[in-house]
């Protein structure tokens, strides 16, 4: 689905209310993956030693059970740091507010470091669109001097 709204707006086949809007759900669409794809990162490994365990109760020794279910605990506990960090990558409101809090900048400082750091992120289809449109309005521009002259 998100191929062919990409295909869609490098033809030119939709309106900009349309463009932005697909835009906006492509963006929530990674963002969306990108946070689910942590949590299952951070609950396989016990979910994994769960099942290790179960299968294996006789054999393994009870500290090395109690030792591998501390260190299998921390990893849902990271998924609280992953979570804002995730958002603070994919979301320039988020990491503007996160870049002013942690060097307590006022917003415009912030949203400078936050350009000179990360850049202006555009995707290649964002890029494209965004090109032809400025061809098309600088050839309006260009007709509009002819037809007043």
């Amino acid at each position: 689905m998100i191929r062919r709204n990409e295909k869609q707006i490098i033809a030119n086949q939709v309106s900009l209310e349309e463009k932005e809007k697909l835009l906006r759900n492509k963006k929530a669409f990674y963002c969306t993956a990108t946070v689910l794809l942590a949590i299952f990162l951070c609950y396989l490994p016990v979910n994994i030693s769960i099942i290790i365990v179960t299968l294996f109760e006789d054999s393994i020794p009870i500290n090395v059970k109690y030792i591998m279910f501390d260190l299998v605990t921390i990893f849902p506990v990271l998924n609280s740091l992953f979570n804002p960090l995730i958002y603070a990558v994919r979301i320039k409101h988020f990491r503007v507010a996160f870049i002013q809090l942690l060097l307590r900048n006022i917003f415009t400082r912030a949203d400078q470091f936050d350009r000179s750091t990360f850049g202006r992120k555009q995707t290649g289809v964002v890029a494209t669109a965004e090109k032809r449109e400025i061809r098309v309005s600088r050839k309006y521009e260009v007709r509009q001097r002819i037809a007043s002259a």
